[in-house]
């Protein structure tokens, strides 16, 4: 009996040791885990590719906030406002050309990737004004990644083409008026065969217009004539002097 008891007593020891070695190994690969976690947690991943164009990551300093900051230099975007007077008429896809002062006269083809369904808003939320009743709203242009000479952050000028006529001829918006009938009329400067100017009604029909000029046609109108810019200045038969400025042609 005392040798049984000695064995079961021998045995309940080393089952106790097992049960410990085991908590213990149990234990350690909880660490283990966490410690491999930690150092997942410690790798910086980027959600995006692209190039890294800004650091604020410093050496030894905590890995949180703003570390860097990545941008798509293939694909770049132009970020413009457009009046809600002119937002109507445009359409994703649209053409754009976009030009810049840093790269001169050269000409850059755009297309119209979005344009934003709310105006503009102030950061309380409600919707911005300029000049206390304009509303605009946010459109994006892209580029093709071809065009290498432009840079992120550069400032730029663009033209969305939301229509266009070709062989057409057109003068400025306000060269436009109207006679005593309400029909659209411009004034030319016409020269008789003593060279001398005098001032010419054309009744002309209009058609395509933008912010500074208007397409007009008529029978009595070629490319080449001199437009009377201030048409309320003049009336028909009037002697004209022309000054540098004071006419434009068609």
């Amino acid at each position: 009996m005392e040798r049984t008891a000695t064995r079961r007593l021998v045995e309940l020891k080393n089952a106790i040791e097992m049960n410990s070695i085991s908590a213990d190994m149990t234990q350690e690969q909880l660490n283990l885990e966490k410690l491999q976690q930690s150092l997942s947690d410690s790798t910086v991943k980027a959600p995006i590719s692209g190039t890294i164009t800004a650091v604020y990551a410093l050496e030894g300093m905590p890995g949180n906030g703003l570390l860097f900051v990545i941008e798509d230099t293939e694909q770049l975007v132009v970020k413009t406002s457009v009046r809600e007077y002119d937002v109507a008429a445009l359409r994703e896809g649209m053409p754009a050309v976009i030009k810049s002062d840093a790269t001169g006269d050269r000409e850059f083809n755009g297309e119209v990737l979005r344009i934003a369904p709310a105006a503009e808003k102030n950061t309380d939320g409600s919707t911005a004004a300029k000049n206390g009743s304009t509303v605009e709203f946010e459109t994006d242009v892209s580029l093709p990644a071809s065009d290498s000479m432009l840079r992120i952050g550069m400032n730029v000028r663009l033209n969305i083409i939301v229509e266009k006529k070709d062989d057409v001829l057109s003068v400025p918006y306000d060269a436009v008026t109207t006679d005593g009938s309400g029909s659209d009329i411009i004034y030319i400067a016409r020269a008789d065969e003593k060279g001398d100017y005098t001032a010419q009604a054309v009744p002309v029909q209009t058609g395509m217009e933008t912010d500074f000029a208007i397409e007009v046609s008529a029978e009595d109108l070629s490319e080449g004539d001199l437009i009377i810019t201030d048409p309320n200045s003049v009336a028909p038969g009037d002697a004209i002097r022309l000054m540098p400025g004071s006419t434009e042609n068609t």
